[in-house]
């Protein structure tokens, strides 16, 4: 049992260490990514303020639809997530 976790540190480091001399040559190829969050929606899909009975322009999913796609357009490598309260609060 020693005598395997002696050969798979070894191996583990002589990884880590070949990953480290290697590392430059395949910097040359970068992508850059943009990552895009929503959260705490609400269950505001329409943009509409029911509490004081009237439109919100600025709210609702068809808005972050077009705010996605624009920045689609702008970078192909983009990724969305959603972190929750889609419908209602905690």
């Amino acid at each position: 049992m020693k005598r395997q976790c002696k050969v798979l540190s070894i191996l583990l480091t002589l990884t880590l260490v070949l990953s480290l001399l290697f590392s430059n040559v395949f910097a040359a190829d970068t992508t850059t990514v943009t990552i895009l969050e929503t959260s705490d929606l609400h269950g505001r899909i329409y943009p509409y303020e029911y509490a004081i009975d009237s439109y919100d322009d600025d709210t609702g999913l068809a808005k972050i639809a077009t705010l996605i796609k624009q920045e689609r357009a702008i970078d192909p490598n983009l990724i969305l997530m959603d972190c929750g309260d889609t419908v209602q609060d905690n």
